[in-house]
């Protein structure tokens, strides 16, 4: 009989210890997707944000494309995270720097996927330590080959290189939380 009171302790003792740890310590982690491509409503809906939190990862699916498609009709993204002012003018030269380049549109297995994960602190030497609390952007241009001409009041379109059309870039705005999300 002394082993069953045993046992009967040890396991109420090990359920109260679960009970007690904090929500802090329980490790659990969301995952993000964003298909980083022209045809994608969200980055043209307005403002594009995501709000996560530390331990939580961001996929960043670049465009792909069959065989068969040209290559002049790929597209082609060089990504990189912003400070706000960077963000708001869509200038990656100021205080922007390269995160990653979609460059492979015809890739053999599949899209191209980079991963993000939100932590404190990175063992890796390329890796990106983020804070609670804190915005973060990313951004990227892409070029269309038409030109806009101007000509008796109006607006037509060829592919002369009198003035070149930038076309919006492709951005979204990142929030990072603490640990764990609250619901409200």
């Amino acid at each position: 009989m002394p082993q069953v009171e045993m046992f009967y302790f040890v396991l109420i003792s090990l359920w109260m210890s679960v009970l007690g740890l904090e929500p802090a310590s329980k490790v659990v982690a969301d995952r993000y997707a964003v298909y980083w491509n022209r045809t994608n409503p969200r980055f043209y809906r307005g403002d594009y944000h995501i709000d996560v939190c530390i331990n939580d990862y961001l996929d960043v699916y670049c465009p792909h494309y069959m065989d068969t498609a040209p290559e002049e009709g790929t597209e082609h993204y060089v990504l990189y995270m912003v400070n706000y002012d960077g963000y708001s003018s869509c200038d990656h030269t100021a205080k922007g720097f390269k995160r990653w380049e979609c460059n492979r549109p015809h890739s053999p297995n599949g899209p191209l996927k980079f991963s993000e994960k939100f932590q404190l602190f990175t063992p890796f030497s390329l890796g990106f330590e983020f804070r609670p609390g804190r915005e973060y952007y990313y951004i990227c241009e892409y070029r269309v080959d038409f030109f806009c001409h101007e000509a008796q009041g109006k607006t037509s379109w060829s592919s002369s290189k009198e003035s070149l059309l930038r076309t919006p870039s492709l951005s979204f705005r990142l929030l990072v939380r603490g640990l764990l999300k609250t619901s409200i």
